[in-house]
């Protein structure tokens, strides 16, 4: 398809804008490009209780739970729907989208303001590590054989590996779930723990 017959089709331009403003996406389509809601749109933005950016998803993840709590899951991190197609600025062909720009620009100064100088996540991207080939790759929970906790990921940081859950094995429920000291999630079944005796699910 032609992503810049699209992005100039009225009604498009300043979605998110009309979004965060009570409208929909394509509606009013002969209204101007959402210029008239941009105040309203960052004010309603700046009410929210989370504010997260795509470019920044494992910083916004991180973020989320050091706000509402929780243990992230590391698939969390993972990008589980790629998309095939990547479009380029240039197949804009000068296009720009006024309203939705103005509210990003201010998204991301509210995502910052509320992060902090010290992030709590670190990832390098695969931008960096192309024109950066010394720079060190951080560990996967996969690469550390670890299923659960926190552990170092070889660079510095630390890679965060979840929590167990006990509803993804086929065992009986109330078998109590616990992650070992070596990063394995084990199943506990009740009087077993005075025995001494544990399950692996691997």
């Amino acid at each position: 398809g032609n992503f810049t017959c699209y992005a100039t089709y009225p009604g498009i331009a300043g979605c998110q804008t009309r979004m965060l403003t009570g409208a929909e996406c394509a509606s009013h389509q002969f209204e101007t490009p959402g210029t008239q809601r941009i105040h309203s749109g960052i004010e309603n933005m700046r009410d929210m209780a989370f504010v997260g950016l795509t470019e920044e998803w494992g910083e916004s993840i991180c973020q989320f739970h050091k706000r509402f709590g929780g243990i992230p899951q590391q698939e969390q991190f993972g990008n589980i729907h790629p998309g095939h197609r990547h479009t380029r600025r240039a197949e804009l062909r000068g296009w720009h989208d006024t309203a939705d720009t103005a509210v990003y620009q201010a998204a991301v100064k509210e995502f910052e303001r509320r992060r902090g100088p010290e992030q709590c996540y670190k990832a390098v991207s695969a931008e960096s590590m192309e024109t950066n080939s010394e720079r060190c790759v951080p560990m996967r929970c996969a690469d550390l054989g670890k299923q659960c906790g926190e552990w170092p990921d070889g660079c510095g940081g630390y890679v965060v590996c979840g929590v167990c859950n006990p509803s993804m094995d086929g065992l009986p429920a109330f078998w109590s779930a616990r992650c070992s000291e070596e990063g394995q999630c084990l199943r506990i079944c009740p009087g077993w723990e005075d025995r001494g005796l544990l399950l692996s699910n691997t």
